[in-house]
């Protein structure tokens, strides 16, 4: 293989390097989108776009894991992050979505499902919380895991 095969990624970053760079814009002249970067930029994009959901669809009662809006907006905020569309990676759906539990004290769903995407499979364990029942607001907290 010759040289001008190789292409370098943001994978040789460090994670403090990469988790600053997914927040702000990364300096001109860096590497393309790594495995690392895209995987972080995913679960921050499950996380900002169940909150989002929540701003446009609202509702008094918890959400349950496989909301059909919920994987909608899912599939919509990945396919819209510039570096997965530049590594042409896009989101095609969640499979095998289940509640783990639901704690009706506290009112927190557990849930798993496998994303899956044009670059694989990968595990997904959420959790939906109340944030101000009142409004009718939650948030999500999500985590690909190996």
């Amino acid at each position: 293989m010759s040289e001008s095969n190789i292409v370098e990624t943001t994978d040789s970053w460090s994670f403090g390097k990469v988790l600053k760079y997914a927040l702000l814009p990364k300096p001109k002249g860096s590497p393309k989108a790594g495995k690392k970067e895209i995987v972080l930029r995913l679960v921050m994009a499950v996380f900002f776009g169940v909150i989002a959901l929540q701003l446009f669809f609202g509702g008094k009662s918890l959400p349950s894991c496989d909301r059909s809006e919920t994987t909608k907006l899912v599939g919509q905020i990945i396919n819209d992050l510039p570096l997965v569309k530049a590594a042409n990676v896009q989101f095609v759906s969640l499979k095998n979505i289940a509640e783990q539990g639901h704690n009706k004290e506290a009112d927190i769903r557990a849930c798993s499902a496998t994303l899956i995407t044009t670059a694989g499979e990968d595990n997904l364990q959420y959790s939906v919380k109340w944030q101000n029942k009142k409004d009718g607001t939650f948030y999500v907290e999500a985590q690909i895991v190996n």
